[in-house]
């Protein structure tokens, strides 16, 4: 971009910057020479009418802009999901900016992105990696999560089985008992431990992030266990996962590292022996208390406590050549040059 174009994309995000710019000057910004401004759509609030005629745009960058506004109105979020473009829909809930809204949005907008029942005319995600994002972005409310375990919809049931072990008792029983066998069978999978063969266990290493969620909630393969351990890698999180054998356990709880002892601790599978034996996280040394010093001496009744040079502290340096040595100065006191305890008395002239 030249320095001109690069001047005249400043000037259109100042318009749209400006709280006072009302509809009549930001509707002459949604045609295509006006984009370098869309992304000011998402940060600050605008005027409701100008949120529809921006949500009318056939300019798909406007009404992503617009979908990353944390400060529109219920109906407005609900026409983002509606959405045809999957990823405007995503951004509605799953945004950056999705933490500062003043308000939760409403559930509906929640079913309608996790459901996928509306059409979409451009697949860029499928509904699988859409619901994983959501889910994944931890922007769903305990609230809401409970709500789905027992929502009307089977598919959003199946959803909330991952969940269950946050959720209620009646409705962790609800959910291993839904009539639905989909639902059942997730339900079952979420509270039993999950069998990872080798195989599995290769697809699912391909980031830190799966790998460290595997570590702590699967049942590991022998193989795959005996190399993390030789490894050292995730160890804290490998001590959290309670399927582990009891001669895992305890090699954790003897660990030389104090987090990795501090998390197998707590194992369920530690035996009172075994946890008598295992030292935690070692307790911050107590700093000695610094030593009291002595009270100064009270002053004698009735005279003000001393100060400066009757304290018995010398003057300062910079002051000492200046006292008693101006003309017509009257001489010290005390028999020194300066008047002053242990000073020299001066020689004569």
């Amino acid at each position: 971009m030249s320095e001109p174009e690069e001047a005249g994309a400043d000037l259109l995000r100042g318009v749209v910057a400006n709280p006072r710019a009302g509809t009549a000057v930001l509707r002459r910004l949604l045609v295509p020479a006006g984009r370098p401004a869309w992304r000011g759509f998402g940060l600050r609030p605008l005027p409701a009418d100008f949120v529809d005629l921006a949500l009318d745009s056939a300019q798909r960058g406007v009404r992503s802009a617009v979908a990353g506004n944390p400060w529109l109105a219920d109906a407005h979020y609900l026409r983002l999901a509606r959405d045809p473009v999957d990823l405007v829909a995503l951004r509605t809930v799953a945004g950056r900016s999705a933490g500062l809204r003043p308000r939760p949005l409403p559930d509906e907008v929640f079913e309608l992105v996790l459901l996928g029942t509306f059409p979409r005319e451009t697949e860029l995600l499928t509904r699988d990696e859409i619901r994983s994002e959501v889910h994944t972005l931890g922007v769903l409310r305990n609230a809401f999560r409970r709500r789905m375990a027992d929502h009307p919809e089977p598919e959003l049931r199946r959803q909330a089985c991952p969940y269950i072990g946050a959720l209620p008792p009646a409705l962790r029983a609800a959910l291993l008992a839904d009539p639905d066998p989909g639902v059942r069978a997730e339900a079952e999978r979420a509270v039993g431990p999950q069998h990872l063969t080798p195989e599995k266990w290769e697809q699912q290493i391909a980031s830190e992030r799966s790998r460290s969620s595997c570590y702590q909630a699967g049942a590991l393969p022998p193989e795959v266990l005996a190399d993390a351990l030789a490894r050292r890698e995730s160890l804290p999180a490998l001590a959290r996962n309670p399927h582990l054998p009891p001669e895992a356990v305890r090699t954790l709880a003897a660990d030389p590292d104090p987090d990795v002892r501090s998390a197998a601790a707590r194992h369920p599978a530690l035996t009172p022996e075994s946890r008598g034996g295992a030292p935690g996280r070692p307790p911050p040394p107590r700093a000695a208390p610094p030593a009291a010093r002595p009270p100064p001496p009270p002053p004698p009744r009735g005279r003000p406590p001393p100060r400066g040079a009757a304290a018995g502290r010398p003057p300062p340096p910079r002051l000492t050549p200046r006292l008693g040595g101006h003309p017509g100065a009257p001489p010290p006191p005390g028999g020194g040059a300066t008047g002053w305890p242990g000073t020299p008395p001066s020689p004569p002239t």
